[in-house]
């Protein structure tokens, strides 16, 4: 199957919280490079404590503003640590050589790697955590202890808050007992919320597949809940159970059986239906299947994404916004600003498959007003225009619209 020359990256949208600061780091921090700062560690006797972050992370700056500036860590930290702090963009050895992979991750070293925590700490926690580690306690056997606790019913736990705690565990890099606890997680799963008020059951597919990055073994347990979930979308396809299956197919390797039902779907009314508020438009367009995709935009989201670029790339550009609100997340308007030509290129291959895929099922007064949209709003016009008529090309779609598509490559020559 054919798969589109660009990837939309939708992590982008959904995972950039914060907002970028030109603040300053925190004076905790001395100005060293890793090794410099572990040889200044070792020779001191001291832990060495690492702030792995990136521009773009909200809860890191929180950090910076909050725990990193308190007075009794601050005290603590200068008598018994030498403190650093890296943008792990700018140290992507290091950060692949740590198995860094969210953020902000705080690392205590004393010579060999000791202990780690993953998320926004606050200065009470990362007191008791880093008193605790001093005495030979890590954090991971903290975890151990307590799960060992809740397992044998010496401590009761909700299930939102079993899930935290394996998540934990996740970050310790503790994946066998883990897995056990996810286990229990999906059978035990009911209409819990998480604590950012999601539905938890939603966000379990998520979590086993932080464990298959991390211990191999997780991916049988995928495979199995890709044959159960297949069996629930056989008789009732809601939104949620489709989004937790392409999940469980991603890990499964089974991503291209997902596809092939969705391009079953598009040849019938009922399947139609059920594909417009699947979801799963960024799968099809990216795997080719353009009616699926195609069927799978909403009514009143034709635009997805584009019309918050718009916003973004308008801001840029210093030029008038399209009406409304841009409907972003504030890390991502700040995404906007410190890399322009990445979010007007993510705008127009975005633009593009949405155009093609509304072609592809007769949507085409829908299909011309995101050409339009984009079009206007584009930075690089010509580009825009280039990427669009390339799309129709590959998706087989233009001699729907041959003269319109025409006129639009001579605003790429012309």
């Amino acid at each position: 199957m054919k798969k589109r020359f660009c990837l939309m990256p939708v992590l982008l949208l959904l995972a950039l919280l914060g907002s970028v600061a030109n603040a300053s780091v925190p004076p905790v921090f001395v100005d060293m490079e890793y090794e410099e700062a572990a040889k200044r560690a070792a020779d001191e006797n001291k832990l060495l404590i690492l702030d792995a972050m990136t521009s773009w992370c909200g809860p890191c700056k929180q950090m910076d503003k909050t725990t990193w500036v308190d007075a009794d860590l601050v005290k603590w930290l200068e008598a018994n640590a030498i403190s650093i702090q890296l943008d792990m963009d700018e140290h992507e050895a290091l950060k692949d050589e740590l198995g860094i992979t969210a953020f902000p991750t705080i690392i205590a070293f004393k010579g060999d790697l000791q202990d780690r925590v993953v998320g926004l700490q606050s200065a009470a926690f990362m007191m008791e955590w880093l008193r605790a580690l001093q005495k030979g306690e890590t954090r991971g056997q903290a975890l151990l202890k307590q799960l060992a606790d809740v397992q044998k019913g010496a401590i009761q736990m909700s299930v939102a808050d079993r899930a935290e705690l394996t998540s934990e565990l996740i970050n310790s890099k503790f994946y066998e007992p883990a897995l056990e606890e996810w286990k229990w997680l999906w059978e035990n799963t009911g209409e819990e919320k998480s604590s950012y008020g999601f539905p938890l059951k939603n966000m379990l597919p998520g979590i086993l597949n932080s464990i298959v990055r991390g211990h191999e073994p997780a991916r049988a347990v995928a495979k199995q809940c890709f044959d159960e979930i297949t069996q629930e979308v056989a008789k009732s396809p809601t939104r949620d159970t489709l989004g937790m299956w392409r999940q469980f197919a991603n890990m499964a390797g089974k991503t291209e059986t997902v596809v092939n039902w969705g391009q079953r779907m598009a040849e019938t009314k009922k399947g139609q239906a059920v594909l417009k508020t699947s979801g799963l438009f960024g799968l099809f367009s990216e795997h080719g299947a353009w009616k699926a995709a195609g069927y799978s935009i909403g009514d009143k989201n034709t635009k997805g994404y584009i019309e918050a670029y718009a916003h973004l790339v308008a801001k840029n550009n210093g030029t008038e916004p399209p009406a409304g609100s841009p409907g972003m997340y504030p890390g991502v308007r700040s995404e906007g600003r410190t890399q322009p030509e990445q979010i007007d290129f993510q705008m127009r291959s975005e633009g593009a498959e949405r155009y093609v895929s509304l072609l592809s099922v007769g949507r085409t007064a829908e299909a011309n007003d995101v050409a339009e949209f984009l079009f206007k709003y584009a930075g690089d016009k010509k580009a825009a225009h280039a990427a669009v008529v390339d799309y129709a090309l590959r998706a087989g779609v233009f001699d729907k619209a041959a003269e319109q598509h025409r006129q639009w490559l001579w605003e790429v020559w012309k």
